[in-house]
């Protein structure tokens, strides 16, 4: 079967105009679908809700990564947001400080009382990446943040979230990248666990969208070249 050169460049040129498209693409977060849900103990002894819906926050901003062939693999420069939590009174979680109220428990008597807030908390996603179908292997470092405590078993004080080790996604749900039209929606699902004198679990989901530029017209214009060229083989 000979070789048509038009048929050859066309696929030639289709080839470069694919590569072309494996570029750092930035998917902004749906905080109405994007939701994280905070679980925490002192030695196994679980930390209480300090008020109706404070282990519960909503999460915006964006999610940014490299997509060839499918494959998401991130770039270390997403900027994932903890919103306002609606559930903090007036005067915010205990114990007051400063910043965005994210989350707030409460420290069991048994553990000798006390109260933890966790304000301003932004993640980065630092390295892993995403392929539909499959658990994503996303690592989690925080880039804004501090945990301010009152508690008999450490004193008054706060601490800075960002000096915490970064964390490997542990869910073992799929992620997806799907496509609607113009519109490519990624979903990944998130369990977090950071260690220390409190442990803190974060589950839920991430979800984001972003829109598909349309093909140039070179690609239309190839893709044509090409069927034309199929036809008269």
């Amino acid at each position: 079967m000979k070789n048509h050169p038009l048929l050859l460049t066309g696929l030639g040129l289709l080839a470069c105009t694919s590569l072309a498209h494996a570029a750092i693409v930035t998917f902004t977060i749906d905080p109405v679908l994007s939701s994280l849900t905070l679980a925490a103990d002192i030695m196994g002894v679980p930390l209480l809700e300090q008020t109706a819906g404070s282990l519960f926050d909503a999460y915006n901003g964006t999610i940014t990564g490299d997509l060839i062939a499918g494959t998401l693999t991130f770039t270390g420069s997403s900027v994932i947001t903890a919103a306002a939590n609606p559930a903090a009174p007036g005067s915010g979680f205990l114990p007051a400080g400063a910043g965005v109220e994210n989350y707030a428990v409460t420290i069991p008597a048994g553990l000798g009382g006390g109260s933890i807030a966790f304000r301003d908390m932004v993640f980065d996603i630092t390295s892993g990446s995403v392929l539909s179908g499959s658990p994503s292997s996303a690592t989690f470092a925080f880039t804004a943040g501090h945990g301010d405590y009152d508690a008999a078993a450490f004193g008054v004080g706060s601490l800075d979230l960002t000096g915490e080790a970064p964390v490997a996604n542990a869910s073992g749900a799929n992620a997806t990248i799907t496509v609607v039209g113009l519109t490519e929606t990624l979903t990944i699902p998130i369990s977090l666990t950071y260690t220390g004198d409190v442990n803190a679990t974060f589950t839920g989901q991430l979800i984001a969208t972003r829109t598909i530029p349309e093909p140039t017209s070179l690609v239309l214009g190839l893709a044509g070249l090409l069927s034309i060229l199929r036809r008269r083989r």
